[in-house]
């Protein structure tokens, strides 16, 4: 290729953006050449000059074919990069959803274990209520039971008492009916005595005169 066919190919390919895929297309052709052994200082510069010198070793189709060819490589490991990123990203994503649910999970059981110890006490509370109830009941209900039975016994003892104090007036009664018949039977037993007492002594007087008749006859 000549010197002017070189510039107008040059001109039409210069891109700073190709700087990379020229020059490795240079390490390609030439390895040995002296634009490789030297760094990047001025992108525009080292991207014309390292076109003018790859000009010498490859056509201008064979430079935009590398060029397409390498654009399309980083082209799909950009967008395998991406996908992988994506995928990344999504996979962090569900992890850290997953964390979440997990951790709101978690923290839902805490509230449940938490609600049932409440719920637990709390039932304790009212049994521990409802037994000390029950005692009390059932402590008033012995209480009444054996104040119940005192009364009853109370009363029997009343009963006892008044039934030995009526047969005590009673027998009283008797015997004050007895010695008031027992006066009387003897008052009248003293009366008859006292009336019988003159008839006796006039039978007396008659069986006396009764042999002074017989004498006298």
């Amino acid at each position: 290729m000549d010197f002017i066919g070189k510039k107008n190919a040059h001109d039409r390919l210069l891109g700073v953006t190709h700087l990379e895929a020229d020059r490795e297309l240079l390490k390609q052709k030439a390895p040995q050449h002296d634009l490789l052994k030297r760094g990047i200082f001025n992108r525009m510069q080292d991207a014309s000059s390292i076109l003018f010198a790859l000009l010498d070793f490859a056509t201008e189709e064979e430079i935009v074919r590398h060029r397409r060819t390498l654009a399309a490589v980083k082209e799909r490991a950009a967008s395998e990069a991406d996908r992988l990123k994506d995928e990344d990203e999504a996979q962090l994503k569900d992890e850290e959803e997953e964390t979440a649910r997990l951790e709101a999970e978690e923290e839902q059981d805490k509230a449940s274990e938490t609600a049932a110890a409440s719920e637990a006490a709390h039932l304790k509370v009212e049994d521990e209520s409802q037994l000390k109830a029950e005692e009390e009941e059932t402590a008033r209900l012995e209480a009444e039971k054996e104040q119940d039975k005192a009364s009853e016994t109370a009363a029997a003892s009343e009963a006892t008492h008044l039934k030995v104090e009526d047969e005590a007036q009673l027998k009283t009664e008797e015997e004050e009916t007895a010695r008031l018949e027992a006066e009387e039977e003897q008052t009248k037993a003293s009366e008859a005595t006292a009336a019988s007492a003159p008839v006796e002594k006039k039978s007396s007087s008659k069986s006396k005169s009764t042999p002074k008749s017989s004498g006298d006859a």
